[in-house]
Parts: C-alpha cells; sequence; structure tokens
C-alpha cells in the first residue's frame, strides 16, 4: 500500500514493480542508517549502526539482519510461477529461506 501511494503521488512511469519495491526497501533502510548515525554522520557510523541491525522490517522484503561477517540482509529467495500461454507470473510467489552459512 505504501508503494501505490508513493506512486500515485509522485505519478510513477510503469516499470518493474519488484525492482522498485527493492528500491523503496533500499531507500528505508539508508534513512534508518542515516537517522541512527545521528548528527555527525560519518560512512563508518552509518556502517557501525547497519551491522547492529536484527530483523529490520521494511514492509516489502523478509525481515533483514546485518553484522560485521553479514553483508546481505536476507537470506532467500522468492519462487514464482510462470503461465507461459498468459506470459505472466503466477502469484503470491513463495519465500524459500536459506540457512547462514
Amino acid at each position: 500500500m505504501e508503494y501505490l501511494e508513493l506512486a500515485r503521488a509522485g505519478r510513477f512511469s510503469e516499470g518493474n514493480l519488484a525492482e522498485r519495491l527493492v528500491a523503496l526497501s533500499a531507500a528505508k533502510l539508508l534513512i534508518y542508517g542515516l537517522q541512527k548515525a545521528g548528527r555527525d554522520v560519518t560512512r563508518d557510523k552509518v556502517i557501525e549502526t547497519l551491522e547492529k541491525l536484527y530483523h529490520f522490517d521494511t514492509g516489502q522484503t523478509p525481515p533483514l539482519t546485518f553484522s560485521p561477517n553479514r553483508r546481505v540482509g536476507a537470506l532467500g529467495a522468492h519462487i514464482i510461477g510462470v503461465d507461459l500461454k498468459k506470459k505472466q507470473l503466477l502469484l503470491p510467489s513463495t519465500w524459500i529461506e536459506l540457512e547462514s552459512p
């Protein structure tokens, strides 16, 4: 719903919805990191803040977790079917969680 409201207000052009939702999630993550880093923000402070992130909910992705040794927020993938006759995706997709290394 949040994306749809932004799309209506900003009059977004047509495009790949999945890419746009990931971009919105990345923007939320960056905003969070900048806010938590404080007034005298530096690259190191933002990285330090994000490395402490645990189950951050963007609303568009599975909860994101980072650490000094983990640089991927969500370990897994959406599996989506395709209807070749209708040339469209079969939704909803299924999230497959990967095990941490």
